[in-house]
């Protein structure tokens, strides 16, 4: 399995299904929906976004265990805790 071409598959998946979503809710707000729907497709939408490079990183720590290179691995396993702590503190120390 090649590295590059899983992150590439992950990255058009998580791309398109942000599109497609964020297609869904733009179309439904101009149908007038449901405004629930419309906003929770939205916020889905951006989460998928948001979502797809954690993602990316995380099926290439897979990939690299499969592969047993041991080196993507520890680079790809630092880039995931990098990614994760820099969330979790944006979320915590933002401004109320």
């Amino acid at each position: 399995m090649k590295p590059d071409r899983v992150a590439y598959r992950v990255f058009m998946v998580g791309m398109v299904l942000s599109v497609l979503l964020l297609a869904t809710s733009l179309l439904s707000n101009l149908l007038q929906l449901e405004p629930s729907f419309t906003s929770t497709v939205a916020v889905v939408s951006v989460g998928a976004l948001i979502s797809t490079p954690y993602a990316v990183v995380a099926s290439m720590i897979i990939v690299s265990a499969l592969n047993r290179d041991r080196n993507l691995l520890v680079v790809s396993a630092t880039v995931l805790v990098v990614m994760i702590i820099s969330l979790i503190l944006g979320l915590t120390l933002r401004p109320p």
